[in-house]
This record gives structure tokens, C-alpha cells and sequence, in this order.
């Protein structure tokens, strides 16, 4: 019985092995905050669904963004935003656009100001109070250097620290 009917006997072990894995990646929702030198980069996988905030400086971008994108299995980013407080945009992006599509790209910064040239499907300037949808995860941009998230139910504020919120933070402290 078993040799004339071996290939459902193969699809139906192929299936056990295939369906956790795949249930797995529809169901994950994870955010992950990397290491970065000047700003916050922070990476949520949502139900198959990758967003990237920030990409850091060039050397954070190829040591340590992309490595990490690379270990997820993510080869694509579907949403992408850089805030730009740093006024240092261009380098990480460049990177990673080198190596990993980018389906949406949103920046606080006009879309026409921006000094190189993107291969992302579609680039959107964000403006304050703007609302982006991906997945389960609301994103809201609430000032210039602020985000917020809300995933799962809980709410997260992404603070990009930008000279002049420095600055004005150590005045109040001196």
C-alpha cells in the first residue's frame, strides 16, 4: 500500500513540516532595536511584513542592519521611514538600497530634497499627524523627530534625538 502511494505519503510529511514554519511567520510580530551610533534603528516584522525606521550611518547600515535583515530572511523592506534630525540621510540608505528592495519609503524630509537616488516602488513625504497603516501596526509621525507606534495593543514613542533637542535638553539642565 504504502509503495503505490508514496508521493501522498511524502505530501502529507512535507506538509507537517511546512505548516509550522508557515503559521510561524504569519502570526509573528516582533521589533527589534539595533545598536546605532547617532540614531534609534529599529526593525518591526509584523505578520510577514517588515518596516525599518532609520538606517543609521553607512558603517551601521552594512555591519549591522543589513547582517541582521539578512538573518531574518527578510528581503524585503515594505515600508521604510528615515527621520531626519540627524541631517546625515543619505549614507545608511544607500547601503541598504544596494542590497535589499524597499517597496515604500517615507521621510520627513521632502521627497525632492533628498541627494541620491532611490530605487523604492514608491517614496512619500511624511507630514506631522500623518498616519501609516502595515500589518497590525498604526504609525502616526508626531512631531519631526517623533513616531508612534501602536502594535498589539501597546504603544510605542520613538524619540530621534536631533541637534537641536540636544541642545535645548542640555540648557535646561545647565
Amino acid at each position: 500500500w504504502c509503495q503505490k502511494r508514496w508521493w501522498l505519503i511524502s505530501l502529507f510529511a512535507l506538509t507537517l513540516m511546512v505548516m509550522p514554519i508557515w503559521y510561524w511567520r504569519s502570526t509573528l510580530v516582533q521589533v527589534t532595536v539595533l545598536a546605532a551610533k547617532n540614531e534609534p534603528v529599529v526593525v518591526i516584522q509584523d505578520r510577514g511584513k517588515t518596516i525599518l525606521v532609520n538606517s543609521g550611518e553607512a558603517d551601521t547600515a552594512r555591519y549591522t542592519v543589513i547582517p541582521f535583515l539578512a538573518a531574518q530572511g527578510v528581503n524585503r523592506i515594505d515600508r521604510a521611514i528615515a527621520l531626519t534630525g540627524n541631517g546625515n540621510l543619505s549614507s545608511g540608505w544607500m547601503e541598504i538600497n544596494q542590497n535589499i528592495a524597499i517597496a515604500n519609503f517615507s521621510t520627513n524630509l521632502e521627497a525632492k530634497s533628498l541627494d541620491f537616488k532611490l530605487k523604492a516602488d514608491k517614496i512619500q513625504e511624511l507630514a506631522i499627524g500623518d498616519n501609516l497603516s502595515i500589518a497590525s501596526t498604526k504609525i502616526s509621525l508626531i512631531d519631526k523627530d517623533w513616531l508612534k507606534f501602536q502594535i498589539e495593543g501597546q504603544t510605542w514613542l520613538l524619540l530621534n534625538p536631533s541637534q537641536n533637542l540636544q541642545k535645548s535638553r542640555l540648557s535646561k539642565d545647565l
